[in-house]
């Protein structure tokens, strides 16, 4: 149980014996456990003159150096074990992490080619190598290695994320993949904007088919909620004060502010209330700016969507507001598939579909005359 100890020992033992490997190869992990890195290196050194065809004592040392901060000599080993052992699988994918992990691209990438020449079946590969071609800016060929990754791991759901990402920096995304990745992830909402990504820029749809899909989007995402909404349908009532809601999941510091600001400042607060449901998926100054703005706030991030539904509900809101949540953000899109307000209106970018919103703002910038 003494470490100190036992490295004295094994120390003075080694300098009796300075070949015997066992001394060695304890020796160095009594130093490794003790955090003497450096010393451990030496000796693995010396392990290494005795068993240069040993691939773990390179993969060891590269670890150790590592440790020590010296990314160089980390590679460096390794690249001297592949001499020693050319093709060494374990070296290989080693060093290609590290090549990766330090941003040598160009290196990372010929390892990979190298590890795919050696063993094609080896599907685990591919996903690296489409990422490596991706960050070189070779989208197209990423694209090649994405596919034939998904080929094999279709489940794999960052992988068509990247794919159609790629697709949509290309400027033409792809809807046959689209809908291949949303049978097997529906309702993802990254999928489902990049389907709408894709008809968005598809030139050759009508504003009509445009609008057609918005409203398959939306059915399908709230077709749960559907059958209940009407009872959830709200009446004009006589308070004295108009209650405006506003749904988001924005409340933080980022683009809708400049917006969203404006508009908590300057209602006027004698004929208004302001109700906020916060869909929280960060804090900051600013979500305390808005907490503070807002005559009442709810706090929704833990309530189900009939719970959320049912809480402006019973908070007789005349107005309910969508802050740009669109189909991608689906808690607070779904809320408005039941209704909850008489008078619910979008600021969404685009259509969201819904046949229960009655108006959205806009312009003739996002709605060109004649696209109404």
């Amino acid at each position: 149980g003494n470490i100190l100890k036992s490295i004295s020992w094994l120390e003075e033992f080694y300098h009796w014996h300075p070949t015997e490997q066992m001394t060695l190869k304890n020796l160095m992990l009594l130093y490794e456990i003790n955090q003497q890195i450096s010393k451990a290196i030496e000796i693995g050194l010396l392990l290494l003159q005795q068993k240069p065809q040993d691939s773990q004592i390179y993969l060891t040392l590269s670890s150790y150096y590592l440790q020590n901060s010296n990314q160089d000599s980390a590679i460096n080993i390794l690249q001297q074990g592949l001499i020693e052992l050319k093709d060494n699988r374990e070296l290989l994918e080693k060093v290609s992490e590290l090549y990766t992990h330090f941003n040598y691209i160009e290196e990372a990438i010929l390892c990979y080619q190298h590890l795919i020449k050696l063993e094609p079946t080896n599907y685990t590969y591919y996903p690296s190598l489409a990422y490596l071609l991706e960050k070189k800016g070779q989208w197209l060929e990423a694209i090649e290695w994405y596919k034939k990754a998904l080929k094999v791991t279709p489940e794999h759901f960052p992988l068509w994320n990247n794919l159609l990402n790629l697709f949509q920096l290309l400027g033409r995304p792809n809807s046959e993949y689209i809908q291949e990745a949303l049978n097997i992830f529906p309702n993802n909402p990254a999928l489902i904007n990049f389907g709408i990504q894709s008809v968005l820029v598809n030139s050759a749809l009508t504003p009509e088919e445009s609008f057609d899909y918005h409203c398959q989007v939306a059915n399908q995402l709230t077709k749960s909620t559907e059958f209940v909404y009407i009872q959830f349908k709200n009446k004009y009532n006589q308070k004295c004060k108009i209650r405006l809601g506003y749904l988001s999941q924005d409340f933080f510091d980022q683009s809708a502010v400049f917006v969203l600001k404006s508009f908590f400042q300057f209602h006027e607060r004698e004929q208004f209330e302001v109700f906020a449901y916060a869909h929280l998926r960060r804090l900051d100054a600013t979500t305390q700016w808005y907490q503070h703005s807002a005559d009442f706030w709810r706090e929704i991030t833990h309530l189900s969507v009939k719970q959320v539904a049912e809480l402006i509900y019973h908070d007789q809101i005349d107005i309910l507001l969508d802050i740009g949540a669109g189909p991608t953000s689906n808690k607070c899109f779904q809320v408005f598939a039941y209704h909850p307000a008489p008078l619910q209106v979008s600021l969404y970018l685009n259509s969201t579909g819904l046949r229960t919103i009655d108006y959205r703002f806009t312009d003739s910038y996002l709605d060109p005359v004649g696209t109404e």
